[in-house]
């Protein structure tokens, strides 16, 4: 099959109650990338999807093609239906992020050959020290990557054909599917989800041939995950060089509803407040608006309100007083975890 010069870009989503999120992922991409090519693997939750998605050229929604795999664990059966297809060049994006600025030139400026995908939140499961997953499966240690790889953004190409491969090989396993079904916070670190699987042959001798190249935190991609999801320090880099070019809501998504009042304790109702000036929420509403008009993007607290009036629009200003409060009860903790990992 003739190779398609131009790069393909891959979402899939399978939950139909996550579909705000898709029509945000798509209209964002559309408005900082308009010439950008979707494939987009996903079922609809509401009837005016079909003509909703019509409005954007470019993009090739296959409805009922969704792979019979379930969850996250799925890219690498799509990539590889990309290179079959054809294509060198493929993206992937995961549905819960937006793409706040055009990412062209940042591919431009890494190698041809690189893999690019984003650094973990610093509230997610951040270290590999040791080569922790890349022994966990029993593989030979060949680098030390600085940090566990998030997949939420990938851009591979050809090239890595046979990387894919293997990532696929390994979340087909038995004792990979069995760690999937149990609960998150039982299952070993080289088994917690597909990134941890991409890290561990990244970390391997046979594959430690390949450039790697990461979207940073605060730089190039905020990590919305957990109090540390945007800090004060993030907050900093954004206010000073711009936006980033993508914002993950890669923790509480935006438009489910909080847990009831009634369960939540003082960190709980604070992140309420907190999550009212989400940097995803805020960019939505100031620049996506016409596109999305979704009620989960007005403030669900009058504190939540009061915040975004006092940050004057600023997506790094608004929930920047939370961010302090959060950086100063949590920081030292992750930094001790870090340093006893390491030790």
């Amino acid at each position: 099959m003739q190779a398609n010069p131009l790069p393909l870009i891959c979402a899939y989503e399978n939950r139909p109650e996550c579909e705000d999120g898709v029509r945000v992922l798509v209209a964002s991409l559309k408005k900082a990338i308009p010439h950008a090519r979707l494939r987009l693997y996903h079922n609809p939750a509401r009837e005016d999807f079909a003509d909703w998605i019509a409005r954007y050229p470019g993009v090739d929604w296959r409805p009922a093609q969704l792979p019979a795999s379930t969850s996250w664990n799925v890219k690498p059966e799509i990539l590889t239906a990309a290179f079959d297809d054809g294509y060198e060049d493929v993206i992937w994006l995961d549905a819960d992020l937006l793409v706040a600025r055009d990412f062209s030139d940042f591919l431009a400026q890494c190698p041809n050959d690189a893999l690019i995908a984003t650094e973990e939140a610093s509230w997610g499961a951040w270290d590999d020290s040791h080569h922790r997953r890349t022994r966990g499966w029993l593989l030979e240690p060949g680098r030390q990557l600085p940090f566990t790889v998030n997949s939420c953004f990938l851009r591979v190409t050809s090239h890595h054909r046979g990387l894919i491969e293997a990532w696929q090989e390994l979340l087909s396993r038995p004792e990979y599917k069995a760690a999937q079904a149990a609960e998150w916070h039982t299952r070993p670190a080289h088994m917690m989800g597909d990134q941890d699987v991409l890290t561990a042959l990244l970390g391997s001798r046979e594959f430690a041939d390949i450039d790697v190249r990461f979207l940073r935190r605060g730089r190039h991609i905020l990590q919305l995950f957990g109090p540390l999801g945007f800090t004060l320090n993030e907050r900093l880099q954004v206010a000073r060089a711009g936006l980033p070019l993508i914002i993950h809501a890669q923790g509480t998504k935006p438009w489910k509803p909080p847990a009831p009042d009634g369960s939540r304790r003082w960190y709980g109702r604070l992140f309420d407040i907190y999550q009212d000036t989400s940097a995803y929420i805020m960019f939505v509403e100031k620049h996506l608006a016409e596109e999305t008009r979704f009620a989960w993007l007005a403030p669900r607290s009058s504190a939540g309100a009061l915040l975004r009036k006092l940050g004057l629009g600023s997506i790094s200003l608004a929930g920047a007083p939370i961010a302090a409060i959060f950086d100063a009860v949590w920081q030292p903790r992750r930094l001790l975890r870090r340093l006893r990992l390491r030790g």
